[in-house]
């Protein structure tokens, strides 16, 4: 196996407490991270949230999420997930731990939204946090897609 390992910065589904952390299940949490910059913006598009970047002229917030140092399969595993190439892209951008400076892959969505609506809670001015729906304990998947997401 490779020994190249990798920082990847988690806003929704990924995050402690959340339906598909379990793929992260013994990897380092470095800790909670924000956006270095704040020209990001939260959506949903049904019932996963999404980060965009805002073209220059828009506003932005800063995001709030979590950094994990993970292997290189897990790495490929989370492209998968997230349908890297073709559903997000995957780019290296800033954020910060306890005020230092950490570079990290993040899933950025593609550009081309039907129809979506701003997700998310502010935490502080001009910062959001993704909402994310937990199923409860004992919740049963209702389809086949369902099942692959919570990993039954």
């Amino acid at each position: 196996m490779d020994g190249t390992l990798h920082k990847v910065f988690v806003y929704g589904t990924l995050k402690r407490r959340c339906r598909a952390n379990f793929m992260l299940h013994g990897h380092k949490l470095l800790g909670q991270a924000i956006s270095a910059g704040s020209r990001y913006a939260l959506w949903c598009n049904g019932s996963f949230p999404y980060l965009t970047v805002q073209p220059k002229g828009l506003e932005g917030h800063r995001v709030v999420g979590e950094i994990y140092q993970v292997d290189q399969e897990t790495f490929e595993r989370l492209d998968a997930y997230e349908g890297y190439p073709h559903h997000y892209n995957r780019e290296k951008r800033h954020f910060r731990i306890d005020g230092k400076e950490v570079r990290a892959w993040v899933y950025l969505k593609h550009q081309d939204h039907d129809n979506p609506r701003v997700l998310g809670r502010r935490v502080q001015p001009n910062v959001f946090e993704a909402i994310v729906w937990t199923p409860p304990y004992g919740y049963m998947p209702q389809d086949a897609d369902e099942k692959i997401l919570l990993g039954v």
